[in-house]
């Protein structure tokens, strides 16, 4: 029999994807549509339902997801505060900081692009880790299937011989049938909870490639891809997402524009209030998640500072502008430290996930083998308690191995969707159907 104890892996993925990894999952059969009824006579029919590959679903993501045309959208609100500061007034223009504004808002467009480009990063993680979550899922409720499957043939036949005009026998009894009752009981129970873990699972899906619950569609895959013989380096993961990530890049534009604003205030001379690019520009940088003292060392991480305005003479605004230069220049730093981390967590767990896949896979393939022997021992029938016990005790023991690889299998898939948005493209994977 299966155990309650084969949960989904530790979420590593960002805080809007936590929610689908609570339970296993199930794949039930789609109901039958039926549909208006024609010249009075209700007529059944199955409407098939459409089968997408993960390809096809970061496709249909990365034309429907809202936080994407979110992003577009403040490229485009950059790109009209940039040609706002160029067609200024001819008396703006003569500022002293004039240019300088000019290309902080130039910056900023740049700054827009380069966090939509990441977005499309984490919008593509997101679809396939959840893509897989269902296709994990269904091969962990087959498991659970066959599981509760095999219980119920020999309590049906323990049923019979209990119910029988002596009521069971020495070997087998009302306490064997009670045992097996329980034992089903408790599968069927599993398997209520797993189908509850499906439909979250379903429903993330659904968020990730930003379609609405009426999209009807299953993932193609009917088993999760086996990517063992794929090698990667650590050190190339952590180039490419220091290289590549649109965090850092945001941070190190940040600084450019945090360095030309103190230009700008020592060029503001009679002013004692003067604005910063904060109050017309579009700019900023993208704060990594904040850290968590709960048992596992996450950082927190750090986020820029610029007021929409400084106070003070000439010298005074310009040294409170080179402090907050300092504090991006931080900023920078302390993001590639949070990349670099990321980058090698996710590495060590692609790693060691397949390492656990080659132990899992023999673990498997040894309970699935002594399982088939009992079987072909045993028979179709069984008169002891003692042989019951045994095939139920293989099964169990076949049933975890195969969870425990589907579990090894998903995590490195995990790991592997991880380490494409960490190194934002510098490692494209290539899923089925991609």
């Amino acid at each position: 029999m299966l155990s309650d104890h084969i949960v989904l892996p530790r979420c590593t993925a960002p805080v809007f994807l936590s929610i689908i990894l609570a339970a296993i999952g199930s794949l039930r059969a789609q109901e039958p549509i039926v549909p208006p009824a024609k010249n009075g006579a209700a007529e059944e029919a199955k409407v098939e339902v459409k089968k997408l590959t993960v390809g096809e679903c970061i496709r249909i993501s990365l034309e429907k997801q809202p936080r994407l045309a979110a992003l577009q959208a403040s490229i485009g609100s950059a790109q009209a505060s940039q040609r706002g500061v160029s067609n200024a007034p001819f008396v703006v223009r003569l500022t002293g900081d004039h240019k300088i504004r000019k290309e902080q808002a130039c910056t900023g467009v740049h700054a827009a692009e380069v966090e939509l480009e990441q977005a499309r990063h984490d919008v593509t993680q997101a679809v396939v880790w959840t893509y897989y979550s269902v296709v994990y899922a269904r091969e962990q409720v087959k498991v659970a299937k066959d599981a509760i499957d095999f219980v119920d043939f020999y309590r049906d036949q323990v049923e019979t011989i209990v119910k029988g005009k002596d009521g069971g026998n020495r070997e087998i009894n009302q306490i064997t049938l009670n045992r097996l009752v329980a034992r089903l009981a408790g599968g069927q129970a599993l398997h209520i909870k797993a189908q509850a873990g499906y439909e979250r699972a379903r429903a993330a899906l659904r968020e990730a490639m930003g379609v609405d619950p009426a999209f009807t569609f299953e993932p193609a895959d009917e088993i999760l891809p086996d990517f063992a013989k794929i090698e990667l380096k650590k050190d190339d993961v952590i180039g490419h997402a220091l290289s590549r990530r649109g965090e850092i890049v945001m941070a190190s534009l940040f600084s450019d524009v945090a360095t030309l604003e103190a230009y700008a205030q020592w060029s503001i001379r009679i002013r004692y209030r003067a604005e910063t690019f904060a109050s017309g520009a579009d700019i900023h940088s993208r704060v990594l998640p904040y850290g968590s003292k709960d048992g596992s060392y996450r950082p927190d991480s750090l986020g820029p500072e610029m007021p929409v305005q400084m106070v003070g003479s000439r010298t005074d605004r310009s040294e409170k502008a080179w402090q907050l230069v300092a504090r991006s220049q931080a900023v920078t730093e302390k993001t590639k430290n949070l990349v670099t981390l990321e980058a090698e967590s996710a590495w060590n767990e692609f790693h060691f996930a397949g390492l656990a896949m080659e132990a899992s896979k023999r673990q498997a393939d040894a309970g699935a083998r002594n399982l088939s022997l009992l079987k072909e021992v045993a028979g179709d029938k069984v008169s002891t308690a003692a042989t019951l016990q045994q095939l139920l005790e293989a099964q169990e023991e076949a049933a975890k191995g195969q969870a425990t690889y589907n579990e090894s299998v998903y995590s490195r898939i995990s790991a592997l969707a991880n380490i494409e948005r960490i190194t934002a493209g510098g490692f494209t994977i290539k899923y089925p159907g991609r």
